[in-house]
């Protein structure tokens, strides 16, 4: 085949693909390539999931703190609640107190007042009777009608001698009752009668006085 070429024994004969004569080269390349490819995306994932991992992290802290603001704002408004509520209720505890304080009080003036005043009565007996059984005949409807006094009989006895005959221009008639005890009196007239007792006066003055000075307070107030 070659000229004046001797040969003298064929081995082997090795021929390329005359079709692709560089496709060896070619497929190492391309297999160096997709090497390559996996390498960056592989590169490429573990970037996004560090970077993801760090965003989430991120996320969760924000979030945590936002939570854990809004919770402590939340425990904040439920102490100030519960703290009013209770200054609220303390507040209304201490009027009550104070109300009955000043009611307590009041009660042990008008009872020292009482006493001091029944001495007084005691000793000018006959004064005081004619003053109480005169504002009790104001009550009285029909004033032309004539006067009927009830008393008791010590009464009547030891003050027989002060005992009016008119009052306010009526004519009054003292009578002795034995159903009546001391410092008991009545007042009749034309079928009414009022009790002119003093026990039940100083009774009614102490009512008043006790339902008039709340009143007088929430006035002032």
């Amino acid at each position: 085949m070659i000229q004046s070429e001797h040969i003298t024994q064929c081995v082997n004969w090795n021929f390329s693909d005359l079709s692709d004569p560089m496709g060896h080269r070619a497929s190492q390349m391309l297999e160096h390539e997709k090497i390559q490819i996996k390498i960056q995306i592989d590169q490429a994932r573990e970037a996004g999931q560090a970077f993801g991992y760090e965003l989430a992290q991120a996320q969760f802290h924000v979030q945590l703190e936002l939570e854990m603001q809004a919770y402590i704002e939340q425990q904040q408004k439920d102490r100030a609640v519960q703290l009013h509520a209770l200054l609220a209720c303390a507040q209304e505890g201490w009027n009550l107190l104070q109300a009955q304080l000043a009611e307590s009080v009041m009660r042990l003036v008008i009872d020292m007042s009482s006493q001091v005043v029944c001495h007084v009565l005691d000793t000018q007996y006959h004064d005081t009777l004619q003053a109480v059984v005169g504002q009790a005949v104001d009550t009285l409807t029909q004033p032309d009608s004539a006067l009927v006094v009830r008393l008791c009989p010590a009464d009547y006895s030891a003050m027989q001698a002060f005992l009016p005959m008119r009052l306010q221009d009526r004519e009054v008639k003292w009578l002795p009752d034995r159903r009546l005890q001391a410092n008991q009196c009545f007042v009749e007239s034309a079928g009414q009668q009022v009790d002119a007792s003093l026990s039940s006066r100083m009774e009614l003055a102490k009512k008043l006085l006790l339902v008039s000075t709340p009143e007088q307070d929430a006035n002032h107030g």
